[in-house]
C-alpha cells in the first residue's frame, strides 16, 4: 500500500476502504490510521495521487458519518493518528520513512490542518441509542474524544503542549446540550484534573468547568466512578495497542531511524528561535536578523572573516611603519649624542640643547 506505482496504491486504497466499510477487516482502526497516513502525505498529490485523496476523503466523511459504530471507530483512528504524529515530532531518533511518507511535523501543521479533523468529527449529532446493557451508560464518540484530549493535556511532557492547543479548539465547538448526570459528571472530574495540572490554563477552560459544575449534588456517585473505571481500563488498552501498532511500523519500515541533517538542524534551531523572539516581543526586528543560523549567512561570515584579517594584517603593517620611524629617530638621536666627544664644549652644550629639543617634540608627536 505504501510501495508501488500510483496505479497499485490507488487499487490498494479502495479495496481496503470497501473492506472496513463492509466489516470484513480484523483490526479496522489500525489499517484505517494506515489510510489516514496516506490521506495526510503531503507529497501525494505532486506524484498523481489526486484520486487517492478523493477515494479517502470520500471514505472518512461517509463512514464516520454512516452510523454510531463508523464514528467510534473513527474517532480510535483520529487518536492514533494524532499520537503517532505527536509522537514523532518529539522523537530524536525516529521519523517518517521519505521514501514511503512526506511530512512536515511542524506545530502548525499537527494543531491547525490536522487538527480541524477533529473539529469536523464534533460536528457529527450525537446518537440517543448510547445506553448499554443493564442501563449501562455509554460515552459517545464526541465525549470520548474530549476526555482523550483532557488526558493527554495532563499528562506534563513536550506533546502536551500540542494537545493543549487542539484541545483549546475543540473546546469551543464541543456540544453540552442534553448531557445526562453522569456524563456530565465525568466530564467535570476529567476538567477539574486538567486544571489542576495546569494552572496557567486560559479562561476557556475555566468557563467550561463552570458550565459542566453541578448545581446539585443529583448524580449518582457510584455509577460516575463506574464509568471512570471503564474509561481507565480502555485506556490502558488503547495504549499497548498503539504501542503494538507503532512496533508494526517500524518493522514495516514505515517508520526509521533519522539520519543527522545539519542544515534542516540548524534550520529547526532558528525557527524555534524565532517564534521565542516574537513570543517575547513583536519589535525586536533587529534581533532577528543577527541571530541568524550559521546555515543561512555561512558565506557572508566567511567574507567578513576575510576582511577582518586584511583589516588586522594593514593595521599591523601601519604600527611597523610607526615603530620603525620611532627606532630611526632614536638611533639619530642616539648618534648626536655621541657626536660631541670629538667637538668643542660650546658645541657640545649647543648641540645637546638641539637634540633635547627634537626629542621633547617627537614625544609630543607620539602621545
Amino acid at each position: 500500500m505504501f510501495n508501488g506505482d500510483i496505479i497499485t496504491k490507488k487499487v490498494c486504497v479502495e479495496g481496503f476502504t470497501r473492506l472496513i466499510f463492509n466489516k470484513r477487516v480484523k483490526n479496522p482502526v489500525d489499517i484505517s490510521t494506515l489510510l489516514m497516513l496516506i490521506w495526510y502525505d503531503t507529497m501525494l498529490s505532486h506524484k498523481g495521487g489526486s484520486e487517492i485523496i478523493q477515494i479517502l476523503t470520500t471514505f472518512f466523511r461517509t463512514f464516520s458519518s454512516y452510523s454510531q459504530d463508523g464514528l467510534g471507530m473513527f474517532e480510535k483512528t483520529f487518536e492514533n493518528f494524532l499520537t503517532l504524529l505527536v509522537t514523532l515530532s518529539e522523537s530524536k531518533e525516529y521519523e517518517f520513512n521519505t521514501d514511503m511518507l512526506t511530512y512536515n511535523l511542524t506545530e502548525d501543521f499537527i494543531v491547525n490542518t490536522v487538527g480541524n479533523i477533529g473539529s469536523s468529527l464534533l460536528t457529527a449529532k450525537p446518537d440517543d441509542r448510547l445506553d448499554g446493557p443493564d442501563g449501562e451508560v455509554r460515552l459517545s464518540p464526541v465525549q470520548r474524544y474530549f476526555l482523550f484530549l483532557c488526558e493527554v493535556s495532563s499528562e506534563g511532557d513536550m506533546g502536551s503542549r500540542v494537545f493543549k492547543k487542539i484541545f483549546e479548539k475543540t473546546v469551543t465547538v464541543f456540544p453540552l446540550d442534553n448531557l445526562t448526570p453522569t456524563t456530565k459528571g465525568v466530564l467535570f472530574r476529567y476538567t477539574e484534573h486538567f486544571l489542576s495540572q495546569n494552572s496557567d490554563s486560559s479562561q476557556v477552560f475555566k468557563n467550561l468547568e463552570k458550565k459542566l459544575r453541578p448545581e446539585e449534588e443529583t448524580e449518582d456517585e457510584s455509577q460516575i466512578e463506574k464509568v471512570m473505571k471503564n474509561l481507565e481500563e480502555d485506556r490502558l488498552q488503547s495504549r499497548n495497542e498503539f504501542r503494538s501498532f507503532l512496533k508494526s511500523l517500524k518493522e514495516k519500515d514505515i517508520i526509521a531511524k533519522k539520519t543527522f541533517n545539519w542544515y534542516a538542524d540548524e534550520e529547526r534551531k532558528w525557527n524555534e528561535r524565532k517564534k521565542r523572539i516574537t513570543a517575547d516581543s513583536d519589535e525586536d526586528d533587529d534581533d532577528l536578523d543577527v541571530k541568524a543560523p550559521a546555515t543561512i549567512s555561512r558565506k557572508p561570515a566567511r567574507k567578513a572573516k576575510d576582511d577582518d584579517s586584511d583589516e588586522i594584517k594593514i593595521t599591523s603593517r601601519s604600527k611597523g611603519r610607526k615603530g620603525g620611524a620611532r627606532t630611526s629617530n632614536k638611533t639619530k638621536g642616539a648618534k648626536k649624542r655621541k657626536a660631541p666627544s670629538k667637538t668643542p664644549a660650546n658645541d657640545d652644550e649647543s648641540e645637546s640643547d638641539k637634540d633635547s629639543l627634537e626629542d621633547s617634540e617627537q614625544v609630543r608627536n607620539m602621545q
